[in-house]
């Protein structure tokens, strides 16, 4: 029998907020994941594991990738508008198999990555079954309880959580909207897997089970493994490629480093000789670093989230100051927040600009 003409007696109902959910989970969250992984990739060749993991997440070392995944999306987008429509048809129940495969693949990596990611994951997924399972008026609490808690287990295990919270009590308050706003992309991939999968058991149930595979379902799978094996070959090389493109020393303050880079008669850099190698150095960076050193010695508390937003959006615009005359603008605009760290520092710690002068060298 053709398991493309298969239907079944009876189709459960599918209810439409979990087709509404499902959609939202399999389309924006990957892209945003995505656009994170692109953001977030490594500033240097540091030969740490989780940086080539990275930058295999990267959008143009998984481009090959994205047919597959557009497939799988598309299938159980379609599916969930119509299912007993689209349900019949092979070629999107095997879209909907082989994108368990793809999210699957993708939450290992996350994992490899940022192990957190499980922790995310599973607990979006827990306070799903919880919701489903209590009352509508005590699910929202308790939801919002157990992930307070899993946040606090989480900051304890972090070095130096413990020291920072008794210096400073407004630290947790001041990284957890961090912590929410990271969540959902960190949480996307394993978010992906069980969706993938439960619609996945589902079609299978009702329209598979028991049923011998013919020629025609091997042409579709022969296809979209030699694709597959083809994207992960290409994806591998692109990697190895971004890495080598990346500088062999570590930068460390994105854009004031950055713009350090432009013309050296405007932004009065020098080269410096480091341990990674060659940096160009300026008045400006040692100042902003000194600040930087300076916030995190009075107010640790609020250092923390601060360099956490500094690194991701500044990683970000680093990369794209890749010409002199940008530099150049950068160092321009950086002027402002120069003066104010120099008035306060001035205040501050009437002899800094010795220590600053020392920095970088």
């Amino acid at each position: 029998m053709n398991p493309g003409e298969i239907e079944p007696p009876r189709f459960v109902p599918l209810p439409g907020f979990e087709r509404a959910a499902s959609a939202l989970i399999v389309v924006p969250l990957p892209m945003l994941a995505f656009i994170c992984a692109e953001v977030m990739q490594p500033e240097w060749q540091s030969g740490k594991f989780p940086d080539y993991v990275l930058l295999l997440l990267n959008p143009r070392a998984a481009a090959l990738f994205f047919p597959l995944l557009v497939y799988s999306a598309l299938s159980l987008v379609l599916f969930l508008l119509h299912p007993v429509r689209y349900g019949s048809i092979f070629i999107i129940r095997f879209g909907v198999y082989t994108g368990v495969l793809l999210a699957l693949q993708y939450a290992v990596l996350a994992a490899l990555y940022l192990p957190v990611s499980i922790g995310a994951g599973l607990y979006f997924v827990i306070s799903y079954l919880l919701a489903k399972k209590l009352k509508a008026k005590w699910s929202i609490p308790l939801i919002a309880v157990i992930g307070l808690a899993a946040y606090l287990l989480f900051l304890v295990s972090m070095d130096g959580f413990s020291l920072n919270l008794v210096s400073d009590p407004s630290y947790l308050a001041n990284l957890f909207p961090l912590a929410v706003l990271v969540s959902i992309p960190t949480a996307s991939p394993l978010l992906c897997f069980f969706v993938m999968l439960a619609w996945a058991l589902r079609l299978f149930k009702a329209y598979d089970t028991g049923v011998m595979p013919t020629p025609r379902v091997f042409i579709p799978l022969g296809a979209w493994l030699t694709g597959f094996a083809a994207a992960w070959a290409c994806s591998v090389y692109q990697m190895l490629q971004l890495y080598a493109a990346l500088p062999t020393n570590p930068p460390d303050c994105y854009i004031a480093t950055a713009a350090a880079q432009g013309h050296p008669g405007l932004v009065g850099s020098h080269p410096v000789r480091l341990p990674g190698g060659m940096l160009r150095v300026n008045a400006q960076l040692q100042t902003l670093k000194a600040a930087e050193l300076a916030i995190l010695s009075l107010a640790p508390g609020f250092h923390h989230p601060l360099r956490a937003a500094y690194d991701l959006g500044g990683r970000f615009l680093a990369r794209r100051l890749n010409q002199p005359v940008l530099a150049d603008l950068a160092y321009i605009s950086l002027k402002p927040a120069e003066w104010c760290a120099r008035w306060v520092m001035d205040r501050l710690f009437p002899r800094w600009e010795e220590f600053a002068a020392r920095l970088y060298q």
